[in-house]
């Protein structure tokens, strides 16, 4: 997405939020039709605190078609949370999104979106693996913080290539905003004299950024929501150009995902598994280095659970989450089918600030991120799964708990 809800929870009250594209039964489902829904979404998450929207979707469904011809989505949220007594906004996203995946039937499908993200009180505590709180202020303070609008524009291409394999690329626009402390952490860190570290941190406070991008996708998996067996492996690579003052950053990113699924007993209990390399070249854009795909990495929903994010900042990334998955029971409610399950899980996470020169940023020995926990999945349907985590990092002594929609992966 690119990551639209930002890694926050959907609900659909009852209801599989992508229904409105899923054909409808009977005689329905043997000719054409317009379907449009419109739904309260709701969540919590421990970096952005609760919230909640809504989303509507307007779709052209064909019974000779899946999962549909064309469908318009247009999905407006905000989340607050409590600091000192008083509720601030965290997170505020509108974004508009047309899926078009019968371009060529079978073959080539598109997708065009458009987005205005505003994120505030993010969180900067240092560079490299062994960033941390240090001297009186307390780990919430605003002289760690700074604030990011981004509104964005791409477009992404899914060609389907046949024996499991598919090709995508794409482009986006991305007009950035950032407002830091003067003497916050941040700029403290852009005027340092060491050249490396200001050259990683540097700091441009509005600016825009132009991607292309193109991947290849293996997929073997026996169900995309919720898979019990299969591989799921992607390669990707992301180019930034410069072409001056207002596009300043010049980098490039290379991200290598691959997941794999096991049954260990046939429709009860996966074992799943994710490896996570996100490697950054050039002058990327200091907030790049705490992601991957769209979303924070070491810290957050999406990355490695139980450590705050944005978590910690560096030009490589690496994280490794296994996943125990258990079906306990189902149950038929209001004429829909629910799994009920549990998850227990563990997530490891490390970043190294640049490749060999910052090598003291990122402290000695391994310094290997650890966090376990354990969460709660129900599956509505065969398109929506809720997933409620609770992970706690020891050597970070952070405990985190988030409700979002899907699972990690």
């Amino acid at each position: 997405m690119a990551f639209g809800l930002m890694a926050f929870g959907l609900m659909a009250f009852g209801a599989p939020l992508a229904r409105a594209a899923e054909p409808t039964r009977g005689a329905a489902a043997k000719r054409p039709a317009t379907e449009f829904a419109a739904l309260p979404i709701v969540g919590a998450d421990s970096d952005v605190g609760i919230g909640g929207g809504v989303i509507a979707s307007l779709a052209r469904v064909r019974p000779d078609l899946e999962p549909h011809l064309w469908r318009l989505e247009a999905v407006g949220m905000t989340t607050v949370k409590q600091v000192e007594g008083d509720w601030d906004v965290r997170y505020a996203d509108l974004s508009l999104m047309l899926s078009l995946p019968h371009v060529i039937r079978d073959r080539l499908g598109l997708t065009l979106r458009a987005s205005y993200t505003q994120e505030t009180a993010l969180s900067y505590y240092g560079m490299g693996n062994a960033a941390q709180v240090t001297g009186s202020r307390p780990e919430g303070d605003a002289y760690y913080a700074f604030d990011w609008t981004h509104p964005r524009a791409e477009a992404t291409a899914e060609i389907q290539l046949g024996g499991s394999f598919e090709l995508s690329t794409g482009a986006s626009y991305t007009h950035n905003r950032i407002t830091a402390p003067a003497q916050g952490q941040l700029a403290v860190d852009s005027q340092s004299p060491d050249a490396e570290l200001r050259h990683l941190t540097e700091l441009v406070p509005e600016h825009d950024v132009v991607t292309f991008s193109v991947g290849l996708n293996w997929d073997t998996r026996d169900d995309e929501v919720s898979p019990e067996r299969g591989h799921y492996h992607s390669l990707r690579f992301d180019l930034s150009p410069s072409t001056g003052e207002q596009v300043p950053y010049r980098w490039m990113r290379t991200d290598l995902v691959l997941r794999q699924y096991v049954p260990l007993w046939p429709d009860r209990l996966v074992a799943a598994a994710r490896l996570l390399g996100d490697a950054l070249f050039g002058q990327p854009p200091f907030y790049e280095l705490a992601r991957f795909d769209s979303s924070f990495a070491v810290g957050g929903t999406r990355g490695m659970r139980g450590v705050p994010a944005p978590g910690y900042y560096g030009m490589l990334k690496l994280i490794a989450n296994l996943e125990l998955r258990a079906r306990l029971f189902s149950l038929d409610l209001f004429d829909k089918d629910y799994d009920f399950g549990m998850v227990a899980f563990t997530d490891f996470g490390r970043v190294f600030a640049d490749y060999g020169s910052l090598s003291e940023l990122d402290g000695p020995g391994l310094g290997v991120k650890v966090s376990l926990g354990a969460g709660v999945r129900v599956r509505a349907g065969k398109s929506f799964v809720l997933r409620a985590d609770v992970a706690a990092s020891p050597g970070e002594g952070s405990t985190a708990a988030y409700l979002t929609a899907g699972h990690l992966f």
